[in-house]
């Protein structure tokens, strides 16, 4: 990343490595690696020294590098092989026994549902708000956005509260 002022020749390289257990590009290789490129000219490299690379566990078998293959296999299910996948699966173990970890894990997934409920109903909210504007009677905002009749009346008044919070969105 250049930061203001900084010179393009400062950039470093950076990778975006993509861990998929299928096939992202149907063409059977175990990697694909991708740099930007002109299109018009295609010995033309951007040069700002970012590579994707998206890594195909399917195709575990056909990687010529024994430490990739093995990585491959472990992702796809197989029993760890070398070294690395040996101590990334005693990793794996460690930390999908730690209770401190579930606990987050498990937090995570609570304010994920929590942020995702509080997305639907505020766009429901703002839908009804819309329809309200246009005078739709309050019967049929109900049967098309699925809320109450309390619920169209909050959100006449633009405020969406969660389940034991406070105004999380007020305008």
């Amino acid at each position: 990343m250049l930061l203001k002022g900084m010179h393009y020749w400062q950039l470093r390289k950076s990778y975006v490595i993509f861990i998929c257990t299928f096939d992202p590009f149907r063409q059977g290789l175990p990697m694909y690696r991708f740099s930007y490129r002109c299109m018009e000219n295609l010995s033309l490299e951007m040069g700002d020294l970012t590579e994707n690379i998206f890594l195909n566990a399917t195709a575990a078998d056909k990687a010529t590098d024994k430490e990739l293959a093995a990585f491959l296999s472990y992702v796809n299910g197989k029993a760890a092989e070398s070294s690395f996948t040996k101590n990334l699966d005693n990793e794996v173990k460690r930390i999908r026994d730690s209770e401190d970890w579930r606990f987050h894990a498990m937090y995570y997934e609570a304010e994920t549902q929590l942020h995702e409920w509080l997305g639907e109903r505020n766009a429901k909210y703002q839908i009804a708000r819309n329809m309200l504007d246009k005078n739709i009677p309050v019967t049929d905002i109900a049967e098309m956005t699925g809320l109450t009749s309390e619920e169209i009346a909050e959100a006449a008044k633009e405020v969406v509260t969660a389940p034991g919070k406070d105004a999380v969105l007020q305008q």
